[in-house]
């Protein structure tokens, strides 16, 4: 006799995920029963490795087919819809998902944004707890393992210039400064071993002589790795940026149109063509500068263009931008005060609303150059909380208030709200707890952003202001995407462009072009679920009128976790009439 199918699907979505232990790790799964054993191992980089995780994603769609859908019911339905998805456009690196088996040499296996070394490294440092001997049994394993991690990286990387799948030398610039900025830190700065040190001794399980002996292992593990493996890898990263091209987008590539395509579907869960997110993208930047320019006359900033308006609104004066300690601790505890603030103000319009807390951190110094500031889950187990990183060296120009947006869209009632919210929803089954696709994800966190003021929980015309010219910044994207990756813009074309349709400056306009260049069509998932989100509520208020409710919308959309958003929007017609 058959399993019930939702019992199937997660017993599948356990037997792949420990194929991924890091992922285990990060998304807070690995002291589940299901999960035991993982907690010294790290991804497998190897091209064996990816040709394993996709035979087993086919082993396992093979007998996911074999349940009829119109013979489950309504509640494993959607189950069975969301796992579809899943197999297909699994959005973990380093999976293909099964619809692009014939790319998964075409993710690049290192990156300066979300990929490895430097994702790897935040695992070790950010998520890997040390409560017991055993999970500092298990660092010193992944310690241990990591010189492994490099070889494979370096593997892979060949493999792919031999098939001209490299990185742009761009990207490859970024990730070498990276890495030499680490190396010259040191073994005694390197977080991988003071964090370490700092988790054993905050722990009361272990003893000092335990403390010291634990410590001295891992400065042997770390000292082999500063002086083999990274600078080893450096060598490879500075030998594949010689015979790396200047070209960024992946029309480069055989059958690149396809692969885009692919990329654009994995990460909105929409069935948009590149032509028409061009065209999306293209009239919500007119309709965004019309505004803003309506919106910065009003409040009187007067200047020599929109983009000199906007940035006397929005910005500080230089003199006040210094990058010391105190200020860095006066943004970052803005920040946390502002997180708690709104934890309380936000709850009203939710009736479904997550227990777990959220922590506001920095982001490292040696990684501020190629990263954004970003969220990183909670554990589904609730073990730790979940983290909001600030890069803090892109936030000493704003202004106090304009920082409002980020921790919006981030936290509360962004990100971390609604993920927060899925993992405790016991009715679902465990992947649809923890599976996340990028349309829901960031559409449903752009569409918070502006929920503060719609509510009047933060009804500040400038703040309004600053958050549609972050629309603006995301819908530029769209085009951005396109242009990099199927119409040939060159990485000087690309910054000229961003610079003059998001109305950014230099260094965010060369941040965005070499994060896009190095994840085709992840940014067009903010404008396109936002597209989506609103266009549904509208619906909903149409069909329901009077008894519309703005809770009710909330829940339904939250209520059953992250669904792709063309199963999305047939779930609230049906949940919302």
């Amino acid at each position: 006799m058959k399993q019930p199918y939702e019992v199937f699907a997660d017993q599948a979505f356990v037997k792949i995920f420990r194929m991924t232990p890091e992922v285990v790790t990060v998304m807070g799964l690995s002291k589940l029963p299901q999960f035991r054993g993982l907690g010294g191992e790290l991804n497998d980089y190897s091209p064996q490795g990816q040709q394993r995780r996709q035979t087993l994603l086919a082993e396992v769609h093979a007998e996911h087919c074999t349940y009829e859908f119109d013979r489950l019911s309504v509640a494993e339905q959607l189950s069975y819809e969301v796992f579809e998805f899943f197999l297909q456009y699994l959005p973990f690196e380093p999976w293909a998902g099964l619809a692009g088996d014939d790319f998964r040499a075409y993710n690049y296996p290192v990156s300066h944004h979300d990929g490895a070394p430097a994702e790897t490294f935040n695992l070790l440092v950010n998520f890997h707890d040390v409560h017991s001997e055993e999970d500092a049994d298990n660092y010193l394993l992944r310690l241990a393992v990591l010189p492994k991690m490099f070889t494979d990286l370096e593997d892979s990387l060949r493999r792919s210039q031999e098939q001209g799948l490299s990185p742009p030398r761009s990207a490859l610039d970024i990730i070498i400064t990276e890495m030499r900025a680490l190396i010259d830190g040191g073994v005694l700065e390197s977080e991988l071993l003071s964090s370490f040190r700092a988790k054993l001794y905050s722990a009361d399980t272990f003893s000092n002589e335990q403390r010291d002996h634990y410590v001295a292992r891992a400065h042997n593990f770390v000292e082999q790795l500063y002086r083999i493996s990274l600078p080893g890898f450096l060598a490879a990263m500075e030998a594949l940026y010689e015979l790396a091209g200047e070209v960024l987008g992946v029309s480069r590539f055989h059958r690149g149109q396809e692969y885009y395509q692919y990329c654009l579907t994995r990460q909105s869960s929409t069935n948009f063509t590149a032509d028409e997110v061009y065209k999306i993208g293209k009239t919500e930047v007119d309709r965004l500068k019309f505004e803003l320019a309506k919106e910065v006359e009003a409040l009187g900033y007067d200047g020599e263009n929109l983009t000199d308006s906007i940035t006397k609104c929005l910005h500080l004066e230089s003199e006040e931008c210094d990058d010391s300690t105190d200020r860095r601790q006066e943004i970052l505890q803005y920040y946390q005060q502002l997180v708690a603030d709104m934890r309380t103000k936000i709850r009203p319009y939710f009736n479904l609303f997550p227990m777990g807390a959220c922590e506001v951190k920095a982001t490292p110094r040696h990684l501020e150059p190629g990263r954004t500031s970003t969220y990183y889950p909670a554990s589904v187990t609730g073990e730790y909380p979940g983290i909001f990183e600030v890069n803090l060296s892109r936030e000493f120009s704003k202004a106090a208030w304009s920082r409002n947006n980020l921790a919006y869209h981030e936290v509360y009632p962004g990100h971390h709200l609604q993920i927060t919210l899925a993992q405790e929803l016991e009715h679902l089954p465990l992947f649809r707890r923890t599976f996340v696709n990028g349309g829901y994800l960031e559409g449903w966190a752009k569409y918070a952003e502006r929920l503060p003021f719609e509510t009047d929980v933060d009804p500040d015309p400038r703040y309004e202001l600053n958050r549609k010219a972050t629309e603006l910044l995301s819908a530029s994207n769209l085009m951005l995407d396109v242009g990099i990756h199927l119409r040939g813009w060159s990485r000087e074309d690309a910054v000229a462009f961003s610079m003059e349709q998001a109305l950014v400056d230099r260094a965010m306009a060369e941040y965005l072009v070499d994060r896009i260049s190095v994840t085709p069509a992840q940014v067009t998932a903010y404008i396109l679920g936002l597209i989506t989100v609103r266009r549904e509520r509208d619906r909903a208020k149409e069909r329901m009128g009077e008894r519309f409710s703005l809770v009710a919308f909330h829940d339904a959309i939250l209520g059953e976790g992250a669904l792709p958003l063309s199963v999305m929007e047939r779930q609230l017609k049906k949940s919302l009439n």
